[in-house]
């Protein structure tokens, strides 16, 4: 069963309805109890950085989730800023990310183009990645600051927007999508149903 973290920050309810049109049994999680459940664990995010991660340090379910991921090595999905929180640190603000994956957030710097970036983009897999998937798909985007690893060969699948830029960043059970699949119709649900096989 795959658990969306439900820490006050983002739309859980939203994953959970695609996640079920796509057939995928889901619940929403606010207590470490039904954490301890997960089979995998999406974490989503809306906001900044800082008051992302304070939010989920001070809904008492940090240390259930990081013995969940990293000592048991549930896989982990995260959405946009849940993505972002996922690394060391942002751009956007002073607090420390969960440092499951050595990545930081950066500043979206393309001149002339619109920031925050909101609009489809296709998204290009890397061939060892995502066997089950097409090489290019598009997926629904709205962010002002993306991922970046320290480790290019963590780089999953990127897109182009002015520069090329990280679209998922993976490292083993962990992945971060930039991207919403929540919002992205028939693509977002095949990226989840990949998620579903990890």
């Amino acid at each position: 069963m795959i658990t969306v973290l439900d820490y006050g920050i983002g739309n859980p309810r939203s994953v959970i309805r695609m996640l079920e049109a796509t057939g995928i049994e889901a619940v929403q999680a606010s207590s470490n109890e039904s954490l301890r459940m997960s089979d995998r664990i999406i974490i989503p995010g809306v906001g900044s950085f800082d008051s992302c991660i304070k939010a989920l340090n001070e809904s008492g379910l940090r240390g259930t989730l990081d013995e969940m991921v990293m000592e048991h090595k549930v896989p982990v999905l995260g959405i946009c800023l849940g993505a972002q929180i996922m690394g060391n640190s942002s751009e956007e603000g002073i607090e420390s990310g969960l440092r499951w994956i050595d990545m930081k957030s950066m500043r979206i710097r393309n001149v002339g183009l619109p920031v925050p970036h909101m609009s489809w983009e296709t998204v290009t897999f890397c061939n060892h990645y995502f066997e089950t998937l097409r090489p290019s798909l598009k997926f629904y985007f709205s962010h002002s600051f993306t991922i970046t690893p320290e480790n290019p060969a963590t780089i999953a699948a990127s897109f182009q927007y002015g520069d090329e830029y990280a679209a998922v960043v993976q490292q083993g059970h962990l992945v971060a999508a930039q991207f919403h699949p929540e919002k992205s119709h028939r693509y977002g649900r095949l990226f989840l149903q990949w998620f579903n096989t990890l």
